[in-house]
């Protein structure tokens, strides 16, 4: 296999291994979020269960109070007085989000309301309502409906039969609810939803909705997946539904009313719900795109180098050619001799100069994989760390610190890079040292964190200690951390487990002094003591 199909595979093999660790990040970016927004959407359902539950409870107790106010009447037409009128809106008063009490009779004409006296003059809307509690049923829970003209709310009625003491039935005890106590409640400032709350009665009419109560007011939802396939199936759960009121597809969850029948649904728009996770799946592909370019940029570097090396190869082997071509013309005259000789010195340059080459190329790689090796071990480990979870779900304090570990390892990847660019810069006698402001103890601090996964792999203990006296240096801070690094690795390079490596910064006769050592073998600092490396700034 050639060189550059051997370059072209080790490119794709990068590429794909990028591109799949980008995707598995995005897959269960988005199994998390969308989970998290179903656990959402049961909890708003549960609330609205609990809510309706109790609101229709209250209206079933007081709607018993007026039927025993009845009772005690002995018919509706001993009601309409000022007496059981002050006493119907004390029941009224009892009723969460109640608009009025009204008691009709058999024909469904309003006898006695709680919100005016005289009552107003008004009928039972719900006709087919009437009928059923005519026939015996003990709650009847209506559809949404206006209760008056004007900018009133809309209303539904919780009614229950009236019957005289031989059993006959003679009216109906009714309680209109506002519709918007069951759904303003969930205008929840701040929240980043804006929910669908509903309560549908059991054949799909709309009780409450919101938004847009007004419209919703009337219709029903009987064709919809929720009553054709939902609802036989459990009285509760969650799907992913397509209101046939609006359109819209939201990430839903539903429940039945513990007695009273009726059915409760929350909803989210899908869009909006999961907006964060395309936003993360965003900068996601946004980071592995920059990390490709650089790999990328840094194996076309690669190659063009390779490439002058082949060049002063192939200078070598023509200048050896001219060599053996000139040897065989021994017996010419002298001016043939000298301009041999000087063919000669300069192969003999030319070899010097390629074999220097190679030399320098085997230098420059052995410290470009040492270089490169430190900080990506840290960015896989944190990475791999982050992907297992293994300090818990995704949101845990101390994935930050391990997502600031990545973030700094690919900084130093970034300058290692720059590195590179310096090296070609000091062959064109171009390279510059930046001297600046230099945080030692930030440098530290840095080299312990990016070389702690590869000193707890190897079983060995590292450490820092900074004076306050030498925390601020000038020179070069990218240089500086990058010889720290370099000491670091070779300290846990060399000691065994169970070791430690040691970085000390002091100030010593007014010098900074900045120590390396381990309990490795290695260069044997003054005495017989553990392996010591020094740097003096």
């Amino acid at each position: 296999m050639g060189r550059f199909l051997r370059g072209a595979l080790v490119v794709v093999v990068v590429l794909a291994a990028l591109a799949g660790n980008a995707a598995h990040r995005v897959y269960y970016d988005y199994q998390d979020t969308q989970q998290r927004r179903y656990a959402l959407v049961q909890d708003m359902a549960r609330l609205v269960d609990d809510h309706v539950r109790r609101t229709v409870h209250t209206a079933d107790v007081a709607l018993d109070q007026a039927a025993a106010m009845v009772a005690e009447a002995r018919g509706l037409e001993k009601l309409r007085d000022l007496k059981h009128w002050a006493r119907l809106r004390e029941h009224a008063a009892q009723v969460e989000g109640a608009d009025a009490i009204w008691i009709y009779d058999a024909d469904g004409r309003a006898v006695l309301e709680s919100a005016s006296f005289p009552n107003r003059i008004a009928d039972f809307a719900d006709r087919s309502g009437l009928e059923a509690l005519r026939s015996g049923m003990r709650l009847h829970i209506g559809a949404a409906q206006p209760v008056r003209t004007g900018s009133y709310p809309l209303v539904f009625p919780v009614s229950r039969p009236l019957h005289d003491d031989e059993g006959r039935f003679i009216g109906v005890a009714s309680v209109s609810i506002r519709v918007n106590h069951l759904t303003d409640s969930y205008s929840i400032p701040g929240f980043e939803f804006d929910p669908l709350i509903a309560v549908y009665r059991p054949n799909g009419e709309v009780v409450a909705r919101r938004p847009e109560p007004e419209a919703s007011a009337g219709r029903t939802v009987a064709s919809a997946p929720l009553f054709q396939s939902r609802l036989p199936e459990a009285p509760e759960g969650q799907f992913l539904s397509l209101s046939p009121l609006d359109g819209v597809l939201r990430i839903a969850a539903y429940r039945t009313v513990r007695d009273y029948g009726l059915v409760v649904l929350a909803g989210i728009d899908r869009e909006v719900a999961m907006a964060v996770w395309r936003t993360r799946t965003l900068h996601t592909v946004v980071e592995t795109l920059v990390g490709l370019l650089a790999i990328l940029g840094m194996l076309a570097w690669g190659m063009r180098y390779l490439d002058r090396e082949r060049k002063a190869q192939v200078a070598l082997a023509e200048a050896r050619n001219a060599v053996e071509r000139t040897s065989a013309e021994r017996d010419e005259s002298a001016r043939l001799a000298a301009a041999l000789n000087h063919a000669r010195d300069m192969a003999e340059s030319a070899r010097q100069a390629a074999e220097a080459a190679n030399r320098a190329k085997g230098e420059f790689l052995a410290g470009l994989s040492h270089e490169l090796r430190t900080p990506l071990n840290a960015v896989i480990g944190f990475s791999d760390l982050i992907a297992r979870e293994a300090e818990g779900p995704v949101g845990t304090p101390s994935y930050r610190q391990y997502a600031a570990n990545v973030r700094d390892s690919g900084q130093h990847v970034l300058e290692l890079i720059n590195e590179i660019l310096d090296h070609a810069r000091a062959e064109a006698g171009a390279l510059t040292i930046e001297e600046g402001h230099c945080d030692l103890e930030a440098a530290a601090d840095f080299a312990v964190r990016m070389l702690t996964p590869r000193a707890e792999r190897a079983g060995v203990l590292l450490s820092a200690v900074v004076a306050p006296a030498v925390g601020a240096l000038r020179g070069d801070d990218r240089r500086i951390r990058q010889i720290l690094l370099n000491l670091i690795a070779n300290g846990v390079k060399y000691t065994p487990s169970g070791g430690s490596v040691t970085l000390s910064a002091l100030l010593e006769d007014g010098t900074p002094v900045i120590r390396i050592t381990d309990t490795g073998l290695g260069i044997p600092g003054p005495g017989s003591g553990p392996r010591l490396e020094r740097l003096t700034p």
